[in-house]
């Protein structure tokens, strides 16, 4: 048991993991914790590596230790510090825009629960063969059976995307 390798990497990624959730506990620097939170991801691909998973070990490090956390490392970068300032902002907005997203989500639902989705012509079965790999039956079911909850989450971490780069820029144009 000592002398197997996976159990050697096992123990390697285990420690990367602690040691980056330490740095993200006890720092008090964000870019510090940004390199914990780096370590902790990493190491949760290896584990997915171990386990077999190729696609969500790729998947791990390309969307959140390549994506995600650069997103962080230039929110962290463009943020400036303000020290002793109260909250700006007023509660004039928030009616407008709890009711247009209560109408934009009821909108959304209605279609979702009347639409037919096993009659849409471009909403397929294709027959997943036992020779394909796993990475070939994720990216069939993907853009198949299961491309309308993969277009949802697109365009949702678009929003997202767009969300915080409006915020970023209307807190920088604040004068200290």
């Amino acid at each position: 048991m000592w002398l197997e390798p996976s159990y050697w990497v096992f123990a390697f990624l285990t420690a990367m993991m602690l040691g980056g959730c330490g740095i993200m506990i006890f720092t008090r620097r964000l870019v510090l914790a940004g390199f914990g939170l780096f370590m902790v991801l990493f190491a949760l691909a290896g584990y997915y590596a171990m386990l077999e998973a190729a696609f969500l070990a790729v998947s791990q490090v390309i969307v959140y230790v390549g994506g995600i956390l650069v997103l962080l490392f230039f929110g962290i970068m463009l943020t400036q510090r303000r020290h002793n300032r109260p909250p700006s902002g007023g509660t004039n907005r928030i009616l407008p825009a709890f009711a247009l997203t209560s109408g934009f989500l009821a909108g959304m639902i209605y279609f979702i629960q009347t639409t037919d989705w096993d009659q849409l012509p471009y909403v397929s079965t294709v027959q997943n063969t036992p020779d394909m790999t796993n990475t070939a039956h994720i990216g069939v079911n993907l853009l198949t059976g299961y491309l309308l909850p993969f277009e949802i989450a697109s365009v949702l971490l678009l929003i997202a995307l767009i969300g915080a780069t409006f915020i970023a820029r209307n807190s920088s144009k604040v004068p200290s």
